[in-house]
């Protein structure tokens, strides 16, 4: 009789899912521009494996943060043991007003571009 599977996540797995998100949305919204901008398939192939290392290097910071501040908040208490009080709060404001807000508009408009090209309406963002 086997042990069953152990059900955790290690650095690797998340940080395979960082980097995944995060060329995954690239990947669907930006292909044609990345290749215009390049020039070759060669160069768009570069920049995309450029854009995975630095993808990678967030990732594995943010994961350095989590080891750090292993509790719940682990961006907010590192600002907050780094920079201090205020640093903390505009970035928390800062998450709430503008960052988590720009990634839902973007995948709600990426969802309006893709529904639109389903029902066969003109859609223009």
């Amino acid at each position: 009789m086997s042990a069953a599977p152990r059900r955790a996540l290690g650095t690797l797995h998340a940080t395979g899912i960082v980097v995944g998100a995060i060329i995954g949305v690239g990947i669907f919204l930006t292909p044609s521009k990345v290749a215009a901008v390049a020039g070759s398939p060669a160069a768009a192939l570069g920049l995309w494996a450029l854009g995975g290392l630095i993808a990678l290097c967030g990732a594995l910071s943010l994961a350095e943060v989590g080891a750090r501040f292993p509790e719940s908040g682990g961006q907010l208490l590192a600002l907050q043991a780094l920079l201090g009080p205020l640093a903390a709060f505009l970035y928390g404001w800062c998450l709430l007003v503008a960052i988590q807000t720009g990634v839902l508009v973007l995948i709600a408009l990426f969802a309006a571009q893709n529904l639109s090209a389903v029902l066969g309406t003109a859609w223009s963002a």
